[in-house]
């Protein structure tokens, strides 16, 4: 269960960074700079990454270490 949760978080880290790369083109265009990237609208990305990011934390918190050390 905790490699799901550590799937969750890095699926959603990359989706948070890939919107944030939107937001700045879309931040850059507003003041006059030619820079485009492929995510439109941007805030799809970056809340989706959010809420799986946290997710996967939540998931990681609440899975016991396969491993305990003893």
């Amino acid at each position: 269960m905790q490699s799901l949760g550590t799937t969750l978080l890095v699926i959603g880290i990359g989706c948070v960074a890939v919107g944030t790369v939107g937001l700045v083109s879309v931040l850059l265009g507003m003041l006059g700079v030619s820079f485009e990237f492929i995510v439109r609208p941007w805030y799809g990305p970056f809340l989706g990454g959010a809420l799986l990011a946290g997710i996967g934390w939540s998931v990681r918190r609440q899975t016991p270490p396969s491993n305990p050390a003893v």
